[in-house]
């Protein structure tokens, strides 16, 4: 009988990247999933995710001294990882080379934290938009890794820098998290939308950058709001105006109205509701006023009824009757004294539909 021997050298490797392994929780007796499976194979990965467990630690520590934003992203964000972390089949050699060069690019962004991000150079593509009125901005990335999969979006730490019109020194940076593009095509990455207005009606352009997330089923992205201190010098993140963005689903961003100094937003589901709500500001915080709320249903000769009425007589809503026209009913709601009051109703026949049949 033959007995094979290990090489002391192979043999402590194995001790090591069993001890580390446990040491991370993971069984390599019993592998959950191949993702696991390659840690316990590979000391170098083992050892990146280590690290990697290492200075998130360290980044949680940091506490107040990082923004939100950042530290949510710091902390949260892992859809660099899903490619790997989910997958059923074992990961290859040139799987696992990637997946050591994401984890070496992630380390290196979170080493920039807090303290490093003013001074640290950037080396992702530079984008100068001059839509704002009062100043340019440019973004870009500190690092061009992880590429973006086709027809999906990615996010890198990275920089806004502002700039009044004409100036080369910026008098305003905002580090925060850069969505990238990659659409199906071979087209180059874009960066995510960024938009800019006088969300507060104080006389400065405030900003607003695509944060990652989609609503509408994917239609629309969706916005992190900074408002302008002109006392600090700074772009500053507002959580109640993007709680705002968040909610309208017609696009990226709430409506402005700056004649009015009014913000709205609105749903429209063809059909189904259209709804619509109208804010003041108050010391930088949306508050509603009034609302217009939007309800499908059937009209003849100036009666309405709601689909639901219609179907609870036993009748198709989508075959109409004599005389039966789709129609919507709005209803107008105004704040009066902290209590909402219907103050208008009014019936719209829908004309992007055939009344006739």
């Amino acid at each position: 009988m033959k007995i094979a021997f290990i090489p002391r050298i192979a043999f402590a490797a194995l001790l090591w990247i069993s001890g580390a392994a446990q040491a991370a929780g993971i069984n390599c007796e019993k592998p959950e999933e191949p993702f696991f499976a390659a840690l316990c194979e590979d000391a170098e990965l083992l050892a990146l995710f280590e690290a990697y467990q290492t200075q998130q630690t360290v980044t949680k520590n940091a506490g107040d001294r990082l923004p939100p934003i950042i530290r949510n992203y710091a902390l949260d964000y892992d859809e660099w990882l899903e490619p790997f972390r989910w997958r059923r089949a074992a990961l290859t050699p040139n799987e696992r080379g990637t997946l050591k060069a994401l984890y070496r690019n992630r380390i290196a962004e979170l080493k920039l934290l807090p303290d490093r991000l003013a001074d640290a150079p950037l080396s992702g593509p530079e984008k100068r938009s001059t839509e704002a009125k009062q100043f340019d901005v440019v973004l870009q990335t500190y690092f061009d890794y992880p590429p973006c999969r086709k027809g999906s979006t990615c996010r890198r730490l990275g920089q806004a820098r502002f700039y009044k019109k004409g100036e080369k020194a910026p008098f305003a940076v905002l580090y925060a998290p850069l969505v990238i593009v990659k659409h199906y095509n071979d087209d180059p990455e874009e960066y995510g939308v960024a938009s800019a207005g006088d969300f507060n009606f104080d006389g400065f352009e405030d900003f607003a950058l695509d944060n990652g997330n989609r609503k509408m089923g994917g239609n629309y992205p969706d916005s992190d709001v900074y408002l302008f201190d002109s006392q600090q010098n700074a772009f500053v993140y507002s959580e109640k105006m993007s709680e705002l963005a968040q909610e309208t689903c017609r696009d990226d961003l709430f409506g402005v109205d700056p004649a009015r100094k009014h913000l709205t937003t609105g749903c429209h589901v063809p059909g189904s509701y259209d709804d619509n709500t109208t804010y003041k500001v108050e010391n930088n915080i949306p508050v509603a006023v009034e609302k217009t709320v939007g309800v499908y249903g059937i009209l003849k000769k100036g009666r309405w009824k709601s689909q639901k009425d219609i179907e609870e007589e036993d009748r198709d809503f989508f075959n109409l009757e004599d005389g039966e026209q789709y129609a919507w009913k709005y209803t107008t709601l105004r704040l009066v004294k902290d209590e909402w009051k219907s103050v208008d109703i009014k019936y719209v026949v829908d004309k992007h539909v055939d009344n006739d049949d």
